[in-house]
């Protein structure tokens, strides 16, 4: 390459496939060879009137299985001049498996025209399960918080207050598990979903057990 110039980008935008488009000059990476006026980037040169580069991707398959693509095919809308950005149908992915509702949010709103409509929908499909996970959790929680044992219980009326609240969060637990929020909440997926699932059977049989204790304590206080 002899000399370089700046290259004024039609649509260049956030670099990737997503992100707000407009017109703006990247003088950083994009330039052209003084030579054959190629465009070159900082890691291999493209041709942005094509759709594709000229040589492969150097993010390889993370950037998608079209080795050649540039910018997801739209050029004049996205901008990827490193050639370095994973395609949002990985990322997606990789955000829905690690629970990331934030990311696939994010995801959408950048490059929901360019996804697959499977894929679309796959993402809102768990959007929607994570956000009944998000607030079962907090349900259940909230209501064990307030939860006694009964072993203390002096009354009927501190008995049957208990058997209320063990009743809510029995039932905020059973949700739970049966929506699997295991496999779609952060926090359960970074411990293991697996692990994390058994973990909360154990502890809604032992709410239930819990349960069975303040009805035995009533009955017996009632008396």
């Amino acid at each position: 390459m002899v000399a370089i110039n700046k290259i004024t980008l039609p649509g260049c935008a956030v670099e990737g496939c997503g992100g707000e488009t407009g017109t703006c000059t990247d003088s950083r990476v994009h330039h052209r060879n003084a030579e054959n006026r190629a465009p070159v980037t900082r890691n291999h040169r493209s041709a942005p009137l094509l759709g594709r580069w000229l040589t492969r991707d150097p993010i390889g398959y993370r950037g998608g299985i079209a080795l050649y693509e540039y910018a997801c095919n739209a050029p004049t809308k996205r901008a990827d001049p490193r050639g370095l950005q994973s395609s949002p149908a990985i990322a997606l992915t990789e955000a829905i498996a690690a629970g990331d509702a934030a990311e696939v949010r994010t995801l959408l709103q950048a490059a929901e025209d360019i996804l697959p409509k499977n894929e679309v929908k796959a993402a809102e499909d768990f959007r929607t399960q994570n956000a009944k996970c998000v607030a079962a959790y907090a349900a259940y929680k909230a209501a064990g918080a307030k939860c006694r044992s009964c072993d203390a219980c002096t009354s009927k009326a501190q008995a049957e207050a208990n058997i209320v609240c063990f009743n809510l969060e029995i039932a905020d637990r059973t949700l739970y598990l049966k929506l699997e929020c295991d496999y779609v909440l952060a926090g359960s997926i970074a411990r293991g979903s697996a692990k994390a699932a058994a973990g909360h059977k154990i502890q809604l049989a032992e709410k239930a057990a819990a349960l069975a204790k303040c009805v035995a304590k009533a009955t017996s206080l009632s008396r």
